[in-house]
């Protein structure tokens, strides 16, 4: 829209403007936020962490009245005439008034939003004895993604200003996030911090090992925000509608609203199940995505395709429900395991191949000596050969990496939000691995990988739209990342067919396979 055209060259003005227009409903404490941090976004953009949120949403017991008048929505402090002391004949709250009711008829959304993320709109015309009717729906959606060192740092405010309002984060979690086998690590404590690339040596703070859960616990502590949290299984064995079920079932007993945004910790199994639940949850209950993995991180975690297996078949169930907000912090994937880090590639090389040069270049050039080992510039102590790696140079890559593979991922998707049509390049490596994927016990990102391999087999040797070279520089990146390119499930004529079956089911009635 022109609103958005004119501040694409500052997005966090644009992040602000996006909230500040629901000024009506919102607490008087967050538009005096909102408006501080939007004078400095506007002329100092990176300035945007200057702003402190405990300032404004800590409580001074010695003002209680100041207090109360604050953590009142706007509307509610006009028509209580907490407002305009000085206006005995209520000329400017009546003013006010007469608007809130010209509002609730021509932008109710402005006045009273079931949620501050999602706008309808509708056409109907019938004839005139009303036998006939046709209507024209359309949805707007707003989502917000930051890719941000750092998010559970004290001073990293991008989590605060959300749920410190609310005063409260339902949070759904991994449960292996909370296994110090799993993701324990060496967090700075003065600042929460997670340590990477050797920051225990050179640092002066002191180090203490805790897991990704009590790092987050800690940051919401400082905060002041209480916190509801669910575990579930972030393993692929665990997609299923029945753990849809269960979160539905606890977020019921939370009494979880529409206007409060779920917080979702996790991969890509936690991605699509809690964020598939929050699309039944009262029809459609927003959530915020931090993603801890790579495959979250660039490709599940922004998705609006949430979802659970079913049937023996991936992803039977679902909707289409993005996340409001999408958080990406490398710094989390210091405490992943290799192999994961590994599987996780499969996604950024689907993006490289179809729709980003650069990007495939740029794996080309980082990928394949120090891009898995270091866990994407996280973590040295297992690189025994750094002679000749510029670390800020290669910081800067991996950096630039991960942009670029969610901006071409989310460019690809969100263009095209409920799959309303079939031209879908980022669906490269998703046509026949679905099939074969779970009989075969496969990661999902080795399975995508032999799915990228034989994508690109097709297109040389029976459509020659790639050249022989350009296929073995394809399978020469994925077999250098450590990915599978082949398993001997897919010799297995009857699930290939029954994959294909599937796959022209699900698009339509066409297989629109995406090939390079």
């Amino acid at each position: 829209t022109p609103f958005e055209e004119l501040l694409k060259n500052n997005l966090d003005v644009l992040n602000v403007l996006k909230k500040l227009k629901f000024f009506v409903n919102i607490k008087i404490r967050e538009t005096l936020y909102l408006l501080a941090k939007l004078s400095i976004v506007a002329v100092e953009p990176d300035a945007i962490n200057s702003v402190d949120v405990g300032k404004y949403f800590s409580v001074d017991p010695k003002r209680p009245e100041v207090e109360t008048l604050i953590d009142t929505k706007f509307k509610n402090a006009i028509k209580q005439n907490l407002l305009f002391p000085n206006d005995p004949e209520q000329k400017k709250r009546q003013e006010y008034i007469n608007e809130f009711q010209r509002l609730e008829k021509i932008e109710p959304h402005a006045v009273y939003p079931t949620s501050i993320y999602r706008q309808s709109d509708g056409c109907t015309v019938a004839t005139v004895d009303s036998q006939k009717i046709e209507a024209v729906m359309s949805t707007t959606l707003t989502t917000s993604i930051r890719i941000s060192p750092h998010v559970l740092g004290y001073d990293n405010p991008l989590l605060a200003e959300i749920y410190r309002p609310l005063g409260r984060a339902v949070v759904v979690i991994d449960d292996k996030l909370n296994d110090p086998e799993y993701t324990n690590g060496l967090v700075e404590v003065e600042t929460n911090r997670r340590a990477i690339l050797r920051m225990e040596e050179t640092s002066t703070g002191t180090f203490t090992k805790i897991t990704i859960a009590e790092q987050l616990n800690r940051y919401f502590a400082y905060h002041g925000v209480e916190t509801k949290v669910l575990l579930a299984s972030g393993n692929e064995a665990a997609k299923d509608i029945e753990n849809v079920q269960q979160i539905l079932i606890d977020l019921k007993k939370l009494g979880a609203m529409r206007n409060e945004p779920l917080l979702i910790v996790g991969g890509g199994v936690v991605a699509d199940i809690a964020g598939f639940a929050c699309a039944l949850f009262h029809r459609n209950t927003p959530y915020v995505m931090l993603s801890t993995s790579i495959v979250a991180g660039i490709d599940a975690g922004p998705s609006p395709r949430v979802c659970s297996d079913g049937q023996g078949y991936k992803n039977a169930f679902g909707a289409f429900h993005p996340p409001v907000v999408t958080l990406t912090d490398r710094t989390l994937w210091r405490t992943m395991h290799v192999g994961m880090i590994r599987h996780g590639i499969a996604e950024i090389v689907k993006m490289a191949v179809v729709e980003n040069r650069e990007l495939f270049e740029l794996l080309e050039k980082v990928g394949p000596k120090y891009l898995v080992p270091t866990k994407f510039g996280t973590d040295l102590s297992t690189v025994e050969d750094l002679e000749g790696l510029d670390l800020d140079s290669f910081d800067k890559d991996c950096e630039r990496l991960v942009g670029m593979a969610m901006e071409s991922y989310v460019r690809a998707e969100y263009g095209n939000l409920w799959e309303t049509h079939q031209c879908r390049p980022h669906a490269y490596g998703h046509t026949w691995s679905p099939g074969y994927e779970l009989p075969a016990g496969m990661l999902h990102g080795h399975a995508v990988a032999t799915c990228m391999g034989f994508g690109a087999y097709l297109s040389w040797k029976h459509c020659d739209w790639i050249s022989e070279a350009d296929f073995v520089r394809i399978c020469k990146l994925i077999n250098d990342l450590e990915l599978a390119l082949w398993h001997d499930v897919m010799s297995d004529k009857q699930i290939f067919h029954a994959s294909t079956k599937k796959m022209i089911q699900k698009r339509g009635g066409n297989l629109a396979a995406p090939i390079p």
